[in-house]
């Protein structure tokens, strides 16, 4: 990865402009008076390098239906448009967040769904602890 780019991540994810979130790239808590998004650290990647997107109002159900939903998530595009993702990015995204590895990419959302802060995601990024 670029490091112009890495150092970018680095300071958005310690810039307090995202609250973090899991299990989506980003997504919208409708629950509250005030709706709020919440990212991924690798969401916050997508956001800063402009993935295409569109905000989807409801969510697959445990039994795969889909049902409205208080939360909604940001559903990423591919340039065909054909496939797309709110969970983890593609191999063409991945291409386009700098060309950041599935497998370190794997690793950092691991990281964030297990209570690993930004701060602390950001630290491992900046020491390359992890190999981007």
């Amino acid at each position: 990865m670029d490091r112009t780019l890495a150092k970018k991540w680095v300071t958005a994810l310690r810039s307090g402009d995202y609250l973090q979130g899991t299990d989506y790239l980003c997504s919208t808590d409708f629950s509250e008076k005030d709706p709020f998004e919440s990212f991924c650290c690798l969401g916050v990647l997508a956001d800063i390098v402009g993935i295409p997107y569109d905000n989807r109002k409801k969510i697959k159900s445990e039994n795969d239906e889909w049902e409205p939903a208080f939360i909604s998530s940001r559903i990423y595009h591919n340039d065909d448009k054909e496939t797309s993702v709110d969970d983890f990015p593609t191999e063409e995204m991945l291409l386009k967040m700098g060309g950041l590895e599935e497998d370190v990419a794997r690793d950092l959302a691991e990281m964030n769904d297990h209570d690993v802060s930004f701060a602390e995601i950001a630290d491992c990024i900046e020491k390359q602890e992890i190999k981007i």
